[in-house]
């Protein structure tokens, strides 16, 4: 019975972790070519070689994405600001369109996704009092304890999934040097396309509507009962 009772919290648990997991992993690789830049003779331009990574929420568009981790400039040594490089890369348009489906979904859902995910944790928390204590007549003891290993079981996957969230910037990325504002230009094609990030994510948000619609069961059938009782 105990186990009936965590299972919405467990779903739950695990739709927010393997959401928040994939959009840790790699979702594109890009190969990248030409080079070209505006930047006089005395500066060097560094560029990390192919393939390049790219995850959900992540686009070659943005400026300060690329300039963080793909491209920086130097002079004399010292590391040019990186609000000073303008980059432009070049791309096919069918990359362009998947790169911006892959945005748009994560710009306008990934946001209501982690709060319509917090919110279930907190309401599956609150199940696992209700089914205990007002469905199966059990003893608040039984629901601390339910609790605490719900608890536990959220903290260790928080625990697992923390070495995959750090992104470290270098900080040769973020050099502070005010230098000459260049561009610099070049060309990018998708290498590879890792399906089972998208996999994940959709298996994710299926494991928290299940959470759902277990709840939601199972309070419309204890209505049901109680309703039949009292005919």
């Amino acid at each position: 019975m105990m186990f009936r009772s965590l299972l919405p919290f467990i779903l739950a648990s695990l739709g927010s972790f393997i959401i928040l997991f994939a959009t840790s992993i790699v979702l594109f690789e890009w190969q990248t070519g030409e080079v070209v830049t505006d930047f006089p003779s005395a500066y060097e331009v560094h560029i990390l070689p192919s393939p390049w990574i790219t995850r959900l929420g992540d686009s070659l568009d943005d400026n300060n994405f690329i300039s963080l981790g793909k491209i920086y400039v130097s002079k004399d040594g010292k590391s040019c600001n990186h609000k000073d490089i303008n980059i432009v890369v070049n791309r096919s348009e069918n990359d362009k369109t998947l790169e911006r489906l892959s945005l748009n979904f994560t710009e306008k859902r990934s946001q209501w996704l982690y709060v319509w995910g917090a919110r279930l944790l907190i309401l599956s928390g609150m199940y696992i009092w209700w089914y205990i204590i007002f469905c199966e007549h059990r003893s608040f003891i039984l629901a601390i304890v339910s609790t605490m290993i719900a608890a536990v079981f959220y903290l260790g996957l928080t625990q697992v999934l923390r070495p995959f969230l750090s992104r470290v910037v270098p900080i040769e990325y973020l050099g502070m040097l005010d230098c000459y504002h260049g561009t610099v230009t070049l060309i990018a094609k998708m290498g590879k396309i890792h399906y089972e990030t998208i996999i994940l994510f959709l298996a994710g948000i299926i494991m928290q509507l299940g959470a759902l619609i277990i709840m939601i069961r199972q309070i419309i059938g204890a209505m049901g009962k109680k309703k039949g009782s009292k005919e």
